[in-house]
């Protein structure tokens, strides 16, 4: 039986590090053969317009090196793993902040300038999937970051694809069911695993925002099946374990 884990929405340096090291301990004894990471796992405030602090505008440095240390300690739990980075709308800030503001070094993108390069993704052996809004094919279920952002974008993401899938971009967790005359489909939007509250991502609204988080798991064995993971608290359950 294959194991799938994807997780998304994390935008580092606006992690919830509690509730990573909960996910950190789940994938230690789940070991799944396939880990997603489905965009927006950095939030690289610094490119874009909510940049309105010095401390923002000088934050990619830093974002850059808690990301690499996340991605060493992945590799490092999942040592035989495939890990899978699908591009979200923040990634795509580093090449779409070049192409707006220095153009002339565009051609520099497949190299130094490139995001395979800004994450060092060749030293971990993960494979980037690009630009925003491509997605990976696992088993017939398309895991992508998402552009839709409304109360219910897991049917407004089937609708949109026609297919069964995986996406992040709400913050939110939510399924969708639908059968029609090519089969039953499901969608799953994955949660986040940003802060919900107190310094949240910007822009950083007063009030209460609908965000979950959590993460999806999926097993294939000829089929397969999808289980969207909440966690509440930093905390979670899983086959009958508290992590």
């Amino acid at each position: 039986m294959e194991k799938l884990v994807v997780v998304s929405d994390i935008q580092i340096d606006y992690q919830d590090d509690e509730s990573l090291h909960a996910v950190g301990k789940f994938l230690r004894d789940f070991q799944p053969d396939t880990f997603v990471l489905n965009g927006d796992i950095v939030d690289m405030t610094a490119l874009s317009m909510f940049r309105l602090t010095l401390e923002q505008r000088g934050s990619l440095e830093t974002q850059r090196e808690i990301l690499r240390y996340y991605l060493d300690s992945w590799r490092h739990t999942l040592p035989d793993a495939r890990i899978i980075y699908v591009m979200g709308n923040h990634e795509q800030r580093l090449h779409n902040y070049i192409d707006q503001n220095a153009a002339e070094l565009a051609f520099l993108k497949t190299d130094e300038l490139s995001f395979e390069g800004f994450a060092d993704l060749h030293r971990y052996g993960i494979e980037l999937v690009r630009p925003w809004g491509a997605g990976f094919d696992w088993h017939g279920v398309l895991i992508t970051h998402g552009v839709l952002y409304n109360d219910n974008a897991a049917k407004s993401n089937l609708l949109k694809e026609g297919t069964s899938g995986i996406s992040g971009h709400s913050h939110r967790l939510g399924t969708y069911y639908r059968t029609n005359r090519s089969g039953a489909h499901m969608w799953v939007q994955g949660g986040c695993l940003c802060r919900v509250d107190g310094d949240k991502p910007p822009p950083n609204r007063p009030g209460v925002d609908d965000w979950q988080q959590g993460f999806v798991v999926g097993y294939w064995d000829h089929i397969w099946n999808l289980y969207p993971v909440s966690i509440t608290n930093h905390h979670f359950l899983f086959e009958g374990k508290a992590y």
